[in-house]
């Protein structure tokens, strides 16, 4: 099913993108002060579009799943 595969994809691009915000904000030095680094929302608005991009397609695959086919 090519929405599952899609999905999956997501979830990937998230684990990513989570893991860049590990490195990028979370152990940064100025996370210890409380400030966002440059770039820490923009990673943080990604994730969260890209979560709610795979809830949508995997709800998708109920309604769509069975009229796409490879």
């Amino acid at each position: 099913n090519p929405l599952m595969s899609i999905k999956l994809l997501l979830i990937a691009a998230a684990l990513v993108s989570l893991g860049l915000i590990r490195r990028r904000v979370l152990r940064s030095p100025a996370a210890q002060t409380g400030v966002v680094p440059p770039g820490g929302k923009a990673l943080a608005v990604a994730l969260l579009v890209l979560w709610i991009a795979a809830t949508t397609v995997g709800r998708l695959t109920a309604y769509l799943g069975a009229q796409i086919s490879v």
